[in-house]
């Protein structure tokens, strides 16, 4: 138990440190971290969309890399079109 509330806090403190975000500490509503969390998320950030699926990607997804029906749109444009995130990379949402 112990370990893992160590690695728990050297993570929130390498996120913070690499993007400036500053997770809440332990016992916070889970409403507010996941704000913090979707700052990551932007609407013109270019993500990879299957058209046969209508799930869109991060580039490094093993799953978008196997895509033969992807194509590159804004995260916008992917969700107007019905898409949704992938299961595998969540597509950094």
């Amino acid at each position: 138990m112990k370990i893992a509330a160590i690695i728990c806090v050297c993570l929130s403190l390498t996120v913070g440190y690499f993007t400036g975000i500053n997770l809440p500490a332990r016992g916070a509503d889970s409403e507010r971290v996941r704000g913090y969390i979707a700052l990551q998320a932007k609407d013109t950030d270019i993500v990879y969309f299957n058209t046969n699926s209508s799930k869109y990607h991060i580039a490094s997804c093993r799953a978008c890399k196997a895509c033969t029906h992807c194509i590159e749109l804004t995260r916008k444009e992917a969700k107007q079109r019905g898409g949704v995130p992938c299961k595998l990379c969540g597509a950094n949402e």
